[in-house]
């Protein structure tokens, strides 16, 4: 019902039919709700997810897919794994690495040097060199620093925008996430620093506290990193869920694993017995004894 009103709020689509592309091609949707989506058409729009090459493809393949019943919870973690592989292993790094250092092609950064800006040569040959072919001009994109801002800038609006989408159409799929999509989206979040809304992060949060009993390990671990990773307070009750959760696993580990130690110990004991027994007092002992 949630779904229903979310989607009656939304204006009508642009187009009256959906397409997801996969590669070059484009491949026609179901058009109506009623009609469902095969399982072909689910994976194929997972494998046209991580085929995108750059941000705008994949903003444009959610886009066209959102309020479309082909479009799942599995879809929202893989667009998000996607945006990470995108932006990089860390995207504050590839956002600022370019600032972290003047450009040494800045006439501005760079030193005042003799004989028209080049270093002074023993042999003169980089004066022969400048007299015969002239440096190339280097694009302003490169030569200011003010050309990285920009590049900076408009890689963030890119990041943004499609955070943005991949939410919107990700909130009223959030009670069919399973705990891969939950670990998946928040830790593809928190390498990216993206900070959510309130709303959408009190319902994931929620939804996440619901599955709590069927989180794994590493799981866990990764949810309790990306918290941490972006200063998210789900709240005690939440924490004692996590951590209760993570106890019992760990008890139930420990428990397996004494019971695979004592069963090894016990097959190993059994076969020393064994090796340690004289094969007459079973057969030829008894056998002679009774014939005597």
């Amino acid at each position: 019902q949630q779904q229903q009103l979310w989607q009656a709020s939304r204006p009508a689509p642009p187009h009256p039919q959906h397409y997801f592309r996969h590669q070059s091609s484009w491949h026609p949707a179901p058009p109506t709700q009623q009609e469902g989506a095969s399982a072909e058409q689910q994976q194929e729009l997972g494998r046209a997810i991580q085929a995108t090459q750059d941000l705008a493809s994949l903003r444009d393949l959610m886009h066209a897919n959102i309020g479309h019943p082909v479009l799942s919870a599995l879809h929202i973690a893989l667009a998000l794994t996607q945006v990470r592989r995108l932006m990089g292993a860390d995207s504050r790094y590839a956002l600022r690495k370019s600032a972290i250092a003047p450009s040494t092609r800045d006439p501005a950064a760079a030193p005042a040097l003799p004989n028209g800006g080049l270093a002074p040569s023993r042999r003169g040959w980089a004066q022969k060199q400048q007299a015969a072919s002239p440096p190339a001009p280097v694009p302003a994109s490169v030569r200011t620093p003010r050309g990285k801002r920009q590049r900076e800038e408009v890689a963030r609006l890119q990041l943004a925008k499609t955070i943005d989408l991949v939410l919107d159409a990700s909130f009223p799929l959030i009670p069919s996430f399973g705990t891969a999509e939950v670990t998946a989206s928040l830790h593809a979040l928190a390498r990216l620093q993206v900070h959510t809304t309130s709303a959408w992060s009190t319902a994931f949060l929620d939804h996440a506290r619901s599955l709590m009993p069927g989180f794994t390990l590493p799981q866990l671990s990764t949810l309790a990193w990306s918290l941490g990773s972006l200063n998210l307070d789900p709240g005690a009750a939440w924490l004692d869920d996590l951590c209760h959760t993570a106890a019992a696993l760990l008890d139930a580990r420990e428990a397996m694993q004494a019971n695979d130690t004592s069963r090894i110990d016990g097959a190993r004991s059994s076969e020393q017995v064994s090796r340690s027994t004289p094969h007459g007092v079973y057969n030829g002992g008894s056998s002679s004894s009774s014939s005597s």
